[in-house]
């Protein structure tokens, strides 16, 4: 059975939709060719590392703090140029196995308007295509549907729609999957499971590591707000928090600003840097210095300051 005259318009404006969108974190779309089956094929440019699934699991391990930020960071400033768009653009099924990264470890954007389209004609989308998990553990409750409709209405029971808010739950559960290195639900096996846990309003685990700070967590929570979907954050305050924590990130503590001008004084001569400050600042009986002139230190009042503090005056 072809495509219906509707089903085909539409599905040349979501075609058009992703054309248009012109960002470093989104996949670009070249066009599109047939021959590879019932629908349309879409071209895009080959993704040398894969899905975001697949990276996590390769290399989760060798990632720093500030590349795992990054990471979060891409997949934010494509949603957030979704929304500066001429057309608020709604992803409709964001998960690990349509956020793709490239061979400089930029993660990218793929899909956007169509996975749920293609799903309803019983077409495939990339994550499909490429044999990736369902995107289940990624889906907010509300798309779901999973309430029973009563005798006699099966026929007018109509599927909700994806939105932006829903876009917002699967971004949080993006950055749960990108702090921990894991997939939501990753300790249920089966997709029932998933269903089952979902119906009963049980959200994934936090895990435990280093990465998800209970400030981040408590923003993943945010994004998954199912009382009040109208509170989750928008695409722009997602960006502006994430950057936040790059930038909290990136900055050296006091401490790391003083290491490389102090050491300890061995003997007469001998120097040697400060061990790794990991407790309490204890002044050793040996005088410590600072290897840099006063006029310098001048130059940077906070720093003398903490000098000050640290090193005991010369008598």
């Amino acid at each position: 059975m072809g495509l219906t005259l509707r089903l085909s318009q539409r599905l040349r404006r979501e075609i058009k939709v992703w054309l248009n969108l012109r960002h470093a974190n989104v996949l670009p779309l070249f066009g599109t060719t047939v021959g590879f089956g019932r629908f349309p094929a879409m071209v895009c440019p080959w993704v040398e590392n894969g899905t975001l699934t697949v990276y996590l699991e390769d290399r989760y391990h060798s990632l720093s703090a500030i590349k795992v930020l990054g990471l979060l960071d891409n997949v934010a400033s494509g949603l957030r140029y979704r929304e500066f768009h001429s057309r608020c653009v709604v992803h409709g099924d964001l998960s690990g196995s349509n956020v793709l990264i490239r061979e400089n470890g930029r993660a990218c954007i793929a899909d956007f308007g169509l996975s749920m389209l293609l799903t309803e004609l019983g077409g495939s989308t990339f994550a499909a295509s490429s044999h990736a998990r369902g995107t289940l553990r990624w889906t907010a409750p509300e798309l779901l549907d999973l309430e029973v409709p009563e005798d006699g209405m099966e026929e007018e029971s109509q599927r909700v729609a994806p939105t932006t808010q829903s876009d917002v739950y699967s971004f949080g559960s993006i950055m749960l999957q990108i702090l921990s290195g894991k997939m939501p639900y990753h300790y249920y096996k089966r997709e029932a499971q998933v269903v089952h846990a979902v119906s009963r309003g049980m959200k994934p685990r936090r895990p435990s590591s280093t990465f998800t700070t209970e400030r981040r967590w408590m923003f993943i929570q945010q994004c998954w707000s199912t009382m009040d979907i109208e509170s989750r954050p928008s695409s722009e305050e997602i960006a502006e928090f994430i950057e936040e924590e790059l930038t909290d990130c990136r900055t050296p503590s006091d401490v790391d600003f003083l290491r490389p001008l102090l050491a300890i004084q061995i003997g007469s001569t001998a120097t040697r840097p400060l061990p790794p400050l990991d407790g309490p600042v204890r002044i050793p009986d040996t005088v410590v210095e600072p290897p840099v002139s006063t006029a310098v230190l001048a130059r940077a009042p906070r720093l003398q300051s903490l000098l000050s503090a640290l090193v005991p005056a010369r008598t």
